[in-house]
């Protein structure tokens, strides 16, 4: 009977036989050092299953600072709470999606044991409150990104006056949050929040008005991107607020999200106050998606005042015609990369396939130029069969040609 007994350590660690050697003699911190390195939340919760050497190095306070629900294959309210009770006091990210609907209990449960929590990415929740939500975020002092899209019944002005409390926060995403108001805005500009801010997304926000965001936008000193497409809302007064009071802002999205809905009331007038403002030097990517009101002469003046500009979005400008399209590849910059024109009417798969020639025709002249993509989707005169016949009737190479981005 003592021939076949297995040795008294065996019951205690059944897998590390089956396991090479060398892994099993390494030290722990080498161990730990390993895990971070090569192997995901869901790895480390199968690793952790192993033995117990493993259970004990994979619960280590240092492998568990990103809490992500679903990379973590979690879809239940109750599991995320488990993991927030167990590694809480280290996480600094906690992201959740909108397959798992956080409770009302496990944000108490964030707010006991999350101190240290710098990210929160709360995505389309709709069982939370705004009562305790507020509560939570009021213990949450250290949060650097907070990101609250879609949480329509959560976020409401009480909220946004909580989190204008939060001396370092530096990025706010309420996108899509319908019950925000301009009150709401103006208790954020008032807090400590203000002087920290430099993302700021607050699209698809209705019936919020340009003039309240354009004021919030220039009491953010540091504010560097700006994303707040409402609508018909933004107007020439609005854009000015945005361009004189917004000096170190390199990323600007107004407009509309569709703008056959309705768009923005931005006109040229607007856009040369935006060229003379000292914000032109600084702007890496704007979106006018929907300025319907724009033409030729006020989009290539304001491109050509543009120094640093990387991504330019002119999707449903209905002014621009084929003209404007040849003066916008003349007057676009040599850092250039994207350039959108979606949903626009005026031009067709010639004008495009020009557009495409003179700006491989900048590349050429310029050593430090970029090669720019197009994005043509749903323009009706812009065809892939019509591009086609255009390039190569132009010359173009397949490289050049294929620049260009086109659905219909």
């Amino acid at each position: 009977a003592s021939s076949t007994a297995r040795p008294r350590d065996a019951a205690l660690r059944p897998l590390e036989p089956m396991l090479p050697l060398w892994i099993l003699s390494n030290p722990d911190d080498l161990m730990i050092h390993s895990f971070c390195v090569f192997l995901t939340q869901r790895d480390l919760a199968r690793a952790a299953a192993t033995c117990r050497r493993w259970r004990f190095l994979s619960m280590q306070p240092s492998l568990w600072t990103r809490i992500d629900a679903r990379e973590l294959g979690v879809c239940e309210d109750k599991h995320v709470e488990q993991l927030l009770a167990t590694h809480g006091a280290s996480v600094q990210a906690l992201v959740v999606q909108p397959h798992v609907q956080l409770s009302d209990r496990t944000l108490r449960v964030l707010a006991r044991f999350a101190h240290s929590l710098e990210s929160l990415v709360l995505a389309f929740q709709e069982m939370i409150s705004s009562s305790v939500l507020a509560d939570a975020l009021s213990s949450l002092h250290g949060l650097r990104e907070l990101r609250l899209v879609g949480s329509a019944n959560a976020v409401t002005d009480c909220v946004l006056s909580v989190v204008a409390t939060m001396p370092r926060l530096r990025c706010l995403n309420v996108r899509q949050c319908a019950v925000v108001t301009e009150a709401g805005l103006e208790a954020l500009a008032a807090g400590p929040a203000a002087a920290s801010l430099e993302e700021v997304d607050i699209a698809g926000v209705p019936g919020l008005p340009s003039s309240g965001v354009a004021r919030l936008a220039a009491r953010l000193p540091r504010l560097r991107q700006l994303v707040a497409e409402n609508g018909a809302f933004w107007d020439d007064a609005a854009l000015g607020v945005v361009a004189s009071g917004c000096s170190r802002l390199e990323r600007l999205t107004l407009g509309a999200s569709d703008p056959f809905l309705g768009g923005s009331r931005v006109t040229d007038a607007g856009l040369r106050q935006l060229a003379r403002s000292p914000l032109a030097l600084h702007l890496r990517s704007l979106s006018l998606r929907g300025a319907a009101q724009v033409t030729d002469a006020g989009v290539r003046d304001l491109v050509a005042s543009l120094p640093r500009l990387e991504a330019l979005d002119l999707s449903g400008c209905f002014g621009l015609s084929a003209a404007g399209l040849r003066d916008l590849a003349r007057a676009l910059p040599a850092t250039a990369t994207h350039v959108a024109l979606n949903d626009c009417t005026s031009f067709n798969s010639d004008d495009v396939a020009a557009f495409v020639r003179l700006l491989s025709e900048r590349r050429a002249s310029a050593s430090h130029a970029r090669e720019a993509k197009v994005d043509c989707q749903w323009c009706p005169g812009v065809t892939q069969t019509g591009l086609d016949e255009a390039t190569r009737r132009m010359g173009l190479d397949q490289e050049q040609a294929a620049l260009v981005r086109v659905y219909t």
